[in-house]
C-alpha cells in the first residue's frame, strides 16, 4: 500500500506526488479533484475522491470505486525541480503499482495519461501516441513520385502499445481548393471520384487515453487511364493506357503485370506504339485512339515463358 496520510481502500487508485507541483486528477466522465491551475484553488468534483490539499509533500489522491477509462494527471510545478509520480490500482484480487517520473518548472504544467482497460484489474501509464502507417495498394507506379489510379487502395493501419488506439483520422486535399477535411477511418478508401493531379494524403491516430499522433503526409499524383483495351475473342486480357505519363498495365488471366513505365511509348494523332522489355515482361502494341477502337497486342512473361495475346476489333469489345 502506498505510503502517504491517505489509505488506499481495496477497491481504489490512489496518485502520491513527490516534487515541487500540485496535482490533479480528470477521471473518465471529466470529473476533477485537485489543484485547479486556472482559479489556483483547491476543487472536488468525485464524491468518492479525497485529496490531502495542495503545498504537501507528498500530495495525495485517492478516489474509491474509479470508472474505467482514462485518467489525466496534471501536475502544477510550485518550483524547478525533478517529480517521482506513484500510481497504485488496488482491486479485491490485486494490487497494481506503476511509476513515472520527470522535471518540471515553475507554472509549468505536466499531463500524464492512465488508463484503466475494461478488466478493471490494471493500469497503464501512456504519454506515448500511436503510430499510424498507410500502405498504398496496386495498381501504382512508383520512382520519385507516386502514381495512383482511382481504383488504387489506400489502406491505414494504427498501433499503440498503451491504451490501444481509439481512432485513426484522414484527409485529402490539393493546391487547388479540393479538400475533404477530415475523415474517420474505417476502411480502405481510394480516390475515384476526384480529377486528375496531385494530392496531400494526411493522417493520424488517437489513442484511449487522448494521446493525438503527429500528423503524416503523403503526397500522391492521381492519372486515369486514357484508354482500355479488352481482347474480343475471350481471352481475357485487358491492356490500360495512360498517354499523358506513358504508363500502360497489361492484365492477364493468370496474372496482372502492374503499372509500367515506357519512354519510349510512341503517341501519335491516333496511334498508340508499345516496344517495352524489362526483367519481367515484354510487350509489343499497336493501338488506334477510339474513334476506331482498335488494338493488337501480345505479351511475354519473361519468368514462365508463357504468351498472351490481345486482339480489341473495332466494335467488337466484349461486355
Amino acid at each position: 500500500m502506498i505510503a502517504s496520510k491517505i489509505t488506499v481502500p481495496s477497491n481504489a487508485i490512489g496518485f502520491v506526488l513527490h516534487s515541487p507541483a500540485n496535482l490533479c486528477v480528470i477521471d473518465p466522465q471529466g470529473r476533477r479533484i485537485g489543484f485547479d491551475a486556472q482559479t489556483a484553488t483547491t476543487i472536488n468534483e468525485i464524491p468518492t475522491a479525497v485529496y490531502t490539499g495542495p503545498d504537501r509533500e507528498p500530495q495525495v489522491i485517492s478516489i474509491e470505486s474509479p470508472s474505467q477509462g482514462a485518467y489525466s494527471v496534471l501536475l502544477t510545478g510550485t518550483g524547478s525541480g525533478s517529480y517521482t509520480l506513484d500510481i497504485e490500482l488496488t482491486t479485491p484480487t490485486q494490487t497494481t503499482t506503476e511509476t513515472c517520473s520527470g522535471s518540471v518548472e515553475l507554472n509549468e504544467i505536466k499531463t500524464h495519461h492512465i488508463f484503466i482497460p475494461e478488466s478493471g484489474n490494471t493500469l497503464i501509464i501512456d504519454d506515448t501516441p500511436p503510430t499510424t502507417t498507410l500502405t498504398i495498394g496496386e495498381p501504382k507506379y512508383m520512382s520519385d513520385k507516386i502514381y495512383v489510379t482511382p481504383d488504387t487502395p489506400f489502406t491505414v493501419t494504427a498501433s499503440d502499445v498503451g491504451s490501444g488506439a481509439k481512432s485513426t483520422a484522414y484527409r485529402i486535399a490539393n493546391s487547388t481548393g479540393y479538400d475533404s477535411g477530415w475523415l474517420t477511418y474505417t476502411k480502405p478508401f481510394n480516390l475515384t471520384s476526384l480529377r486528375d493531379g496531385n494530392y496531400t494524403i494526411a493522417f493520424n491516430s488517437t489513442d484511449n487515453v487522448g494521446n493525438v499522433e503527429t500528423t503524416h503526409q503523403v503526397n500522391v499524383t492521381l492519372f486515369s487511364w486514357s484508354y482500355v483495351f479488352k481482347d474480343s475473342d475471350g481471352r481475357g486480357t485487358i491492356l490500360k493506357v495512360n498517354t499523358a505519363y506513358k504508363f500502360f498495365q497489361f492484365i492477364a488471366p493468370d496474372k496482372d503485370f502492374g503499372v509500367k513505365y515506357d519512354p519510349k511509348m510512341t503517341v501519335l494523332k491516333r496511334v498508340i506504339i508499345i516496344c517495352y522489355g524489362d526483367s519481367e515482361m515484354r510487350l509489343i502494341a499497336t493501338a488506334v485512339d477510339d474513334k476506331i477502337d482498335f488494338c493488337s497486342a501480345i505479351a511475354w512473361d519473361k519468368t514462365s515463358n508463357k504468351k498472351y495475346l490481345l486482339i480489341d476489333k473495332p466494335n467488337c469489345r466484349p461486355s
